[in-house]
C-alpha cells in the first residue's frame, strides 16, 4: 500500500496522522465526510457506497478532508472495534480486561462522551454483535458493542458537533499484529451459542438453531447417509481442483468448513478424507483443513447428521449425482443460499486483497512531464542513443525474426554489449548500463537459455532471468505483476527484454489493432513507470512471408525502431540484419556467427540482394569456364555469351572477374571484324 502523504491532513495532530497512516497500511477503507447543516438528522453527509469502498482509493477520498469534516473507517477483516459506550470506569475496565484476555487491543481511543474504542484484529467474515442488550446477554458486558464488518467508526481527527465539537483522543497505540488472529471472534460465536439467543450472524451462514440439538444415535442410517452425501460431494470438489489452480486452497478450506458444519465427523476423519484427494502439499493442506474444520464446527448447523430432530434433507448442493434440477427448489434451499453468500464474501475478500497488494507494490506515481519548448530544451540533455545509429535513448525497440534464425542469440549478444559497452555486432558503439538487464523469458527453458548466455559471455550477476515458460503470464495478474515490478526495480533494471511478444501478450486476438496497441502501451507503463527501466526491447516472430511482424500492424506503430533478422532463401543460408526507425536506417547486411563464442558480427558484404547477385555471377563464371574447356581454340565475346548462356551485364562481370583472377586470357581476334578472343589460361588447359 502506498504511503499516505496528503498536505491537507497537516492540521491534524501528529499521532492522528500516524494512526490514519497505520489504518491505510492495514488496508482499512477510509473516507472524509462533510458536516451537514445545523438541524439536520445526521451530523455528517457520508458518501454513497461507502460500504463498497476499497483501501486503494483512500488517498483520493481523503484529499477532500478539511477541518470540521469527519474521518471515518470501515470495520472488516483488517479492523475490529470493541465500542464501550460508557464513561463508567468499571464498565470500561471489564470490557478492556475481556478484550485483552483474548486479543490485545493495538489502539485505545477515548470517545467524546468518555467511552472507549478498542481497535482489535478483524474477523474472517463480517460480524456485528450490535446492541448493548445483545452483548450483555451473550458476554455479560454492559454498554458494549462489537463491530467486525459492514459498520463504520469515527477516527481521531473528527470533531463531533453533537458533543460541542468534542473529538477522539488516542490514549494508547502500538504496531498492530502482523498476523490477525480470530480468537476473540471465535469466543464470541461460542458464547452466543451458549446464550441460546439469536444475534447478528456472519454474512453467508445460517443462524444457529434456538433449540438445543440432540446428536443422532450411533449407527443411525439416516445420519450416515447424509454424512456420506456431504463427504462424497466435498471430496469430489477438492479432487477436481487441479494442480496449479489458484482455487485449490479455497476449495479445500470450503470443504473442511462444510464437513465441520454439517456433519459430526472428527477432525482426524476429515483430515484423512481430504488429504487423500488434495494435490496440495501435506503440511499446507493440514493447516488449511484444520482452519476450515474448526470454523465450521463452531458454526454447526442442524442437519440429519448432527441432530436427531432435524427434518430429512436431500438438498445438499454440489453433489454431481443428486443435485436438484428444479431451479425453484434450489433457490429455496437454505444451505445453497448460505453457500452462495459465504462464497461471494470470500471472493470479495480475495478481490480486495489483490487490489491491496497491487497498490502496495505499485511505485510512487511520477508527476506529469510538462514544460514549454524552451524549458525542455534548457534541461540537461540525455545521451542521444543507447546504441549509436541503432537504438535511441529511452527507446522501445521491436526485434522481428524469422523462425529459428537466432533471435535469442541476438538478444544474448545485445545483453552482453549493454553490460560491457563493447560495440554491438562489431559495429555500433554502446553506452553501457549503470544498472542491470532483465529478460522475461517466455519461450526457452531456463536451463538452456542460461547455458547459451554463459557461452556468449554475459555477466552472471548483471542479467536477471525471469523464466516464465509454462507458467502463468504475470502481466495479466495485478498481484503477480506488482511483485515482479518491485523485484525488478529492486535489482536496478535499466534495460528490459521481453521474449517474445506472442507469449507475453495477454489479450485474446493478436490481429486486433486495438488490443495490440493497448498491450504495448501498458507494457511501456510496466517497463518504465513500474520497473523503472530506460530501454525496452521486445522480440516477435515474423509472419510466414518473413518480412514483417506476425499479428496486427499496430505492433510496429509503437516502437522507436524496428530491427529485422532474416535468413537467405536456401537452407543453411547466412543470416541478415537490418533496422529502421527514428534517426535509424541500417541497410541489410550479412551476419557472421562464431559457433565457439556464439557471437554475431556484421560482415559488410551486403544483404540478400547483393548475395544473390554474387551467387549468380559465380554461376556465370562456372558456365564460362566450362564453355572454354569445350572450345580450346577460343571464343569471341558474342560466341562466349551464347555458349555460356550468360547475357547482360552480369555475364560481362563474370568474364571480367575471371580475367582479373587469371583464369582466362584474351587476345586480339585476327581477321575480319576484329574484337577479342577468349581462351582458358595456360595453367587451366
Amino acid at each position: 500500500m502506498s504511503e499516505l502523504r496528503l498536505p491537507n491532513l497537516d492540521p491534524l495532530a501528529p499521532d492522528e496522522r500516524e494512526l490514519l497512516a497505520t489504518l491505510h497500511q492495514l488496508g482499512v477503507p477510509l473516507w472524509a465526510a462533510p458536516p451537514n447543516p445545523p438541524g439536520a438528522d445526521r451530523e455528517f453527509k457520508h458518501p454513497s457506497g461507502w460500504n463498497e469502498f476499497i483501501a486503494a482509493d483512500n488517498p483520493r477520498r481523503l484529499q477532500a478532508w478539511q477541518p470540521g469534516w469527519a474521518l471515518c473507517a470501515r470495520t472488516g477483516p483488517r479492523l475490529g472495534v470493541v465500542d464501550v459506550d460508557s464513561s463508567d470506569e468499571a464498565i470500561i475496565q471489564a470490557a478492556g480486561d475481556w478484550a485483552r484476555s483474548l486479543d490485545d487491543p493495538w489502539a485505545v481511543i477515548r470517545s467524546p462522551r468518555g467511552g472507549r474504542h478498542l481497535y482489535i484484529s478483524g474477523p474472517d467474515r463480517p460480524v456485528k454483535y450490535s446492541g448493548s442488550h445483545a452483548v450483555w446477554e451473550t458476554l455479560g458486558l454492559e454498554c458494549t458493542e462489537l463491530f467486525g464488518g459492514g459498520q463504520f467508526i469515527y477516527v481521531p481527527g473528527t470533531r463531533r458537533p453533537k458533543y460541542q465539537g468534542g473529538g477522539y483522543e488516542i490514549l494508547h497505540r502500538e504496531p498492530p499484529p502482523s498476523i490477525h488472529g480470530q480468537t476473540i471472534w471465535r469466543e464470541l460465536a461460542k458464547a452466543a451459542r451458549r446464550a441460546k439467543r439469536p444475534t447478528d450472524q456472519p454474512t453467508g451462514d445460517e443462524p444457529p438453531s434456538e433449540e438445543p440439538t440432540t446428536p443422532p444415535p450411533a449407527g443411525s442410517r439416516r445420519a450416515e447417509a447424509y454424512t456420506e452425501r456431504v463427504l462424497r460431494t466435498e471430496t469430489s470438489k477438492v479432487k477436481a481442483a487441479l494442480p496449479g489452480s489458484r482455487k485449490r486452497n479455497n476449495t479445500l478450506n470450503d470443504a473442511a468448513y462444510a464437513l465441520g458444519q454439517l456433519t459430526m465427523l472428527s477432525y482426524d476423519e476429515v483430515e484423512e478424507a481430504l488429504l487423500a484427494v488434495t494435490s496440495l502439499p501435506r503440511g499446507e493442506a493440514s493447516d488449511t483443513i484444520r482452519s476450515g474444520w474448526t470454523a465450521g464446527s463452531e458454526q454447526r448447523h442442524s442437519t440429519p447428521a448432527t441432530d436427531a430432530n432435524a427434518p430429512d434433507r436431500d438438498d445438499y448442493q454440489g453433489d454431481p449425482v443428486s443435485e436438484p434440477t428444479d431451479e425453484g427448489a434450489r433457490e429455496d434451499s437454505d444451505a445453497f443460499q448460505a453457500d452462495v453468500k459465504r462464497r461471494a464474501y470470500r471472493l470479495e475478500v480475495e478481490q480486495q486483497a489483490r487490489l491491496l497488494i497491487a497498490e502496495r507494490n505499485r511505485p510512487p506515481r511520477e508527476p506529469l512531464d510538462v514544460g514549454s519548448l524552451g524549458e525542455v530544451l534548457a534541461r540537461p540533455q540525455p545521451p542521444a542513443a543507447r546504441i549509436v545509429g541503432l537504438a535511441p535513448w529511452e527507446g522501445t525497440h521491436l526485434v522481428t525474426a524469422q523462425r529459428k534464425v537466432g533471435k535469442t542469440t541476438l538478444l544474448g549478444n545485445l545483453s552482453r554489449c549493454l553490460i560491457t559497452g563493447e560495440d554491438f555486432l562489431g559495429r555500433f558503439p554502446v553506452k553501457p548500463l549503470d544498472g542491470n538487464v532483465a529478460m522475461l523469458n517466455l519461450e526457452v527453458s531456463g536451463a538452456q537459455l542460461a547455458r547459451w548466455l554463459d557461452e556468449i559471455g554475459v555477466d552472471h550477476q548483471r542479467l536477471m532471468l525471469v523464466n516464465l515458460r509454462g507458467r502463468a503470464n504475470p502481466l495479466g495478474d495485478p498481484e503477480t505483476r506488482g511483485e515482479l515490478a518491485a523485484l525488478l526495480r529492486a535489482r536496478e533494471t535499466e534495460s528490459l527484454i521481453v521474449d517474445p511478444f506472442g507469449r507475453a501478450f495477454n489479450g485474446d486476438d493478436q490481429n486486433s489493432a486495438g488490443q495490440v496497441g493497448r498491450f504495448m502501451a501498458d507494457l511501456d507503463v510496466f517497463a518504465r513507470a513500474e520497473v523503472g527501466a530506460l530501454d525496452l526491447f521486445v522480440s516477435n516472430h515474423a509472419g510466414w512471408v518473413g518480412e514483417r511482424s506476425r499479428g496486427s500492424t499496430a505492433l510496429e506503430d509503437a516502437p522507436d525502431t524496428l530491427w529485422r533478422l532474416v535468413r537467405g532463401p536456401e537452407e543453411g543460408s547466412p543470416r541478415y540484419f537490418s533496422a529502421l526507425g527514428r534517426d535509424v536506417d541500417i541497410a541489410e547486411d550479412m551476419l557472421e556467427f562464431d559457433e565457439e563464442s556464439r557471437r554475431l558480427t556484421l560482415t559488410g558484404l551486403g544483404g540478400r540482394a547483393q548475395a544473390a547477385a554474387v551467387a549468380k555471377v559465380g554461376r556465370y563464371k562456372d558456365a564460362i569456364l566450362h564453355a572454354l574447356e569445350k572450345n580450346p581454340e577460343g571464343l569471341s565475346g558474342a560466341e562466349l555469351k551464347r555458349a555460356a548462356q550468360c547475357p547482360g551485364g552480369m555475364g560481362a562481370t563474370a568474364r571480367g572477374e575471371l580475367l582479373a583472377d587469371g583464369l582466362i586470357v584474351q587476345s586480339p581476334r585476327q581477321g575480319r571484324g576484329g574484337g577479342q578472343v577468349y581462351r582458358l589460361a595456360p595453367q587451366r588447359q
